[in-house]
């Protein structure tokens, strides 16, 4: 009847014992393959975060020795200096505080800018022939160059200061300013974004 209206007859052959579960087979293995792909790929990605993490932990615990490696010869004053000669000091090497050390090269005080304009402030007379043992801080907060940057600032925010001298069995071996701590934060956080700025382009 078919080929009286000049249509052709098709056959559909059902499928062969085990075709049919041999395709099932098939499909169900590169799905598989896609999800294994798919999970090796997001596994990589964990990985990679998590490396980022780990080096952001360990650049934020930056040693405070880490700081003072690269700095130059100390720079410090005497108790029995005048301010002018100390106000010199600070100026010509453009700094904003130096260690007070005795004739022994003990640590006896902290000298800087902020001392000067107190005295000012407080109209003190004859402020240049005055002594640094006159204006000096007494009282020296300290840290040790095995203390993490963090800690150095926490100290600094904690007594409101800005320069910390860093002391070695009895010896001022360096000074960490607040300026110091924060552009090692800077840097860090620097590096962390372009880190994960790799990342992210790495996943499209």
């Amino acid at each position: 009847m078919l080929s009286l209206l000049g249509l052709e007859q098709v056959t559909v052959s059902e499928p062969k014992p085990g075709q049919q579960e041999r395709r099932t087979t098939n499909d169900k293995k590169s799905n598989g393959r896609t999800a294994n792909n798919d999970n090796s790929a997001r596994g990589r990605r964990e990985h990679e975060e998590e490396a980022a993490n780990e080096n952001s932990y360990e650049e934020n615990n930056m040693l405070v020795r880490e700081i003072i490696r690269s700095q130059g010869p100390l720079i410090v004053c005497r108790p029995e200096d005048t301010v002018q000669t100390a106000a010199v000091i600070l100026h010509s090497k453009y700094i904003g505080a130096m260690p007070v050390m005795d004739d022994k090269n003990r640590l006896v005080g902290m000298f800087g800018e902020r001392d000067i304009v107190r005295a000012f402030a407080n109209r003190l007379p004859k402020i240049d022939s005055m002594l640094v043992s006159d204006l000096m801080a007494k009282n020296v907060i300290v840290c040790k160059p095995e203390n993490s940057v963090l800690e150095a600032m926490a100290l600094m925010k904690r007594h409101k200061i800005r320069h910390l001298p860093v002391c070695e069995d009895g010896k001022v071996v360096g000074i960490v300013s607040i300026r110091d701590t924060l552009d090692v934060l800077r840097q860090n956080a620097e590096e962390n974004a372009a880190v994960m700025r790799d990342i992210s382009i790495a996943r499209r």
